[in-house]
């Protein structure tokens, strides 16, 4: 008896060094944590944000599930949020801040990403005044490029995407 009480003080005065130093690394951790925003505040450059549990919200996972099979279809690639910094180039610094901050909500490509139709999906997140005007200028940067947008509209999409699969196939047969 004596023995096992000898071995349960053991074990429990094991399991509290094991909780005191875990702790205290864990502290070292926070502490590092800390100064290393800390010194990111210093130099000016800081990110406040998290990362997004889904890319696509869950209209554009269904559509975009549904865009694959057209796709594949027809040997094109489905690229989502494609930012206009990526599709446009241009010298101008005042043209590259209008795209920074604008995605297209999917961009059809050819095997060799060679862009053949843009479509955003306007559900409704693009009803309020301010996203109206949004959409305005993203329609003014892709007509000036010489190219369209192709706009979904909720309650739409069956018809949307058989138009879609016309453009698709009509690119592959004039290729």
């Amino acid at each position: 008896m004596k023995t096992f009480i000898i071995l349960l003080i053991v074990i429990i005065l094991a399991l509290i060094i094991k909780y005191l130093i875990e702790t205290k690394i864990s502290s070292k951790k926070d502490k590092n944590y800390y100064k290393e925003i800390h010194n990111n505040k210093k130099q000016g450059y800081y990110f406040y944000g998290n990362f997004r549990k889904e890319l696509l919200t869950p209209h554009e996972k269904v559509f975009f599930n549904q865009l694959i099979e057209l796709a594949d279809r027809y040997h094109f690639y489905i690229f989502p949020k494609v930012g206009f910094i990526d599709i446009f180039e241009t010298d101008n610094d005042s043209d590259k801040k209008k795209l920074n901050t604008k995605h297209i909500d999917f961009t059809i490509c050819t095997k060799e990403s060679h862009p053949v139709l843009f479509i955003e999906l306007d559900d409704s997140s693009h009803e309020s005044q301010s996203a109206k005007e949004r959409d305005r200028k993203k329609e003014i940067i892709f007509n000036s490029a010489g190219r369209n947008i192709f706009r979904v509209k909720p309650g739409n999409r069956a018809k949307a995407l058989e138009a879609i699969e016309e453009r698709l196939r009509d690119y592959k047969q004039t290729t």
